[in-house]
């Protein structure tokens, strides 16, 4: 048996048995750590990435060469339990079924004075029936975790639990749940778009989480070389998946695509590598089903909830100053580079714009701004915690994204981009002029070089603004044309 990291003392501690878990052991490592000091993952001789997502995620895991059984599993569980002194030990199973967020539930229920807390309203009073979930999801104190020694055959482990607790002190919680808990939006059906490459180690707990506030999730695969793909399907998502990478800009059109093909009244986009929180995703839609924008932005800059590094807030000042330029005053935005987004029908109707790669996003901003569509911004979290932090360096990524916008610029508003320039170009060359004849009045000396480079920085300024007088005039009539396209 191996163990992927040492671990003292600690009071809380959250153990899960695992075989085969890949899709779901991310969404339970992560909600588990909320509540307890440190999470256990006993994985059972899995022949997936159960253990490499396991330790990405910072778990203690304890691998047992071959599958040696759910009892197997279990008496690991409470023979590390004991050697690390644990106080406090709740089993949850990996597989999805349990929620994390109920754990604070068991151990409310144990710090009571119970030595034993079971989950399911048949737990309640204790009963015959404690024995079909007696080994699923449970809490047990010190008492319980010194007095239970499993057999390790994996038979009737419910039942030899509950045999060896008998004299101690047990108590049931009950769920509370009620029967329909799924996503609602006032009878509106919504859809999750998340483009991913090679995020297998977290692709399946951001779908899941995903999937408890849409009716539909769209995983596009950009060409992966790892699992992303296979693991995203046992998590339930739809899957496109390219052969080869093309990119951010052609993965969320597949997905936007394939939510519009199947009718769905809003769309919300959010990164596959776990830097977006999924239970976001009700703020973000928020303002679609009000009515009151198409394209809704969540932004990082607007209550700032994490430590974001230095370079990219200045970076991304830059990328949104540029980009507030591109909208001719139709938007400001304070995160034009955010992924978490959401799209009402009439932005999935007028995806009529070409991008490339992480263009996307502020390409985005500026076509709805032209078409006159409402936009707006809600703060979200973020994290930088994750396995996967980047895809590409972020200098070559953020001046790649500038010349973008800049090209943009100078097709939206020509006078910008080519007549004030040119302007500057322009009485640069008359200063130089006036410069040269005044020296030659005053002293006889004729400066050839200055004249030379003064002429032609003038003939070069009257040329662009010259230019972006006609492109100007082009635009006005372009805009003036296609007024009844506009949203």
């Amino acid at each position: 048996m191996r163990r992927s990291q040492p671990a003292g003392a600690i009071r809380t501690l959250v153990a899960m048995p695992a075989y085969n878990e890949e899709a779901y052991i991310a969404k339970t490592i992560v909600g588990a750590q909320q509540h307890a000091d440190k999470v256990l993952v006993v994985d059972d001789g899995s022949e997936d990435e159960t253990a490499r997502i396991a330790e990405a995620l910072g778990a203690i895991v304890l691998r047992h060469e071959v599958n040696r059984g759910y009892g197997a599993a279990l008496q690991t569980i409470f023979d590390t339990a004991r050697s690390l002194d644990v106080e406090e030990l709740v089993i949850i199973d990996a597989d999805g079924q349990h929620n994390p967020e109920d754990v604070p539930k068991l151990l409310a229920e144990l710090r009571r004075g119970n030595d034993v807390v079971f989950w399911g309203e048949a737990c309640a009073s204790c009963g015959a029936e404690v024995s079909e979930i007696a080994d699923g999801f449970g809490a047990y104190g010190q008492r319980a975790i010194e007095t239970i020694r499993l057999g390790g055959n994996g038979v009737s482990v419910g039942t030899e639990i509950l045999s060896q607790v008998r004299d101690l002190v047990v108590a049931g919680v009950s769920s509370g749940k009620t029967a329909n808990d799924g996503p609602r939006y006032s009878g509106k059906r919504i859809a999750v778009v998340i483009p991913a490459y090679n995020e297998g180690l977290v692709i399946g707990s951001v779908i899941l989480q995903a999937q408890q506030h849409a009716d539909h999730v769209i995983v596009v695969d950009d060409g992966s070389t790892d699992r992303t793909a296979a693991i995203a399907r046992l998590a339930g998502a739809d899957v496109i998946r390219f052969e080869k990478n093309g990119g951010k800009a052609k993965a969320m059109m597949a997905g936007f695509s394939r939510a519009r093909d199947l009718g769905y009244e809003a769309v919300v986009t959010l990164d596959g590598d776990g830097q977006h929180d999924p239970n976001e995703i009700p703020v973000v839609a928020a303002p679609i089903f009000a009515g009151k924008a198409g394209l809704v932005i969540g932004s990082r800059f607007l209550d700032i909830k994490a430590d974001i590094p230095k370079y990219r807030i200045a970076g991304q000042k830059v990328l949104n100053g540029f980009t507030n330029l591109s909208t001719d005053g139709g938007f400001v935005t304070t995160d034009s580079q955010s992924g978490f987004r959401a799209l009402g029908r009439q932005a999935l109707e007028n995806l009529t714009f070409s991008s490339e790669g992480y263009n996307i996003e502020s390409d985005m901003i500026a076509h709805f701004a032209l078409l006159g569509l409402a936009m707006t911004e809600v703060p979200i979290s973020v994290s930088y915690d994750v396995p996967n932090k980047h895809k590409k360096n972020p200098v070559s990524h953020g001046f790649g994204v500038l010349a973008r916008i800049v090209g943009l610029i100078g097709y939206r508003r020509p006078l910008l981009s080519f007549g004030i320039p040119g302007v500057f170009v322009t009485l640069f060359g008359i200063g130089a002029e006036i410069h040269v004849f005044s020296e030659f009045y005053r002293s006889g000396a004729f400066h050839y070089i200055v004249f030379t480079g003064g002429f032609a920085a003038l003939i070069l300024g009257l040329m662009l603004v010259t230019s972006g007088l006609i492109l100007n005039s082009l635009v006005m009539i372009t805009k003036g044309s296609s007024k009844e396209y506009t949203l």
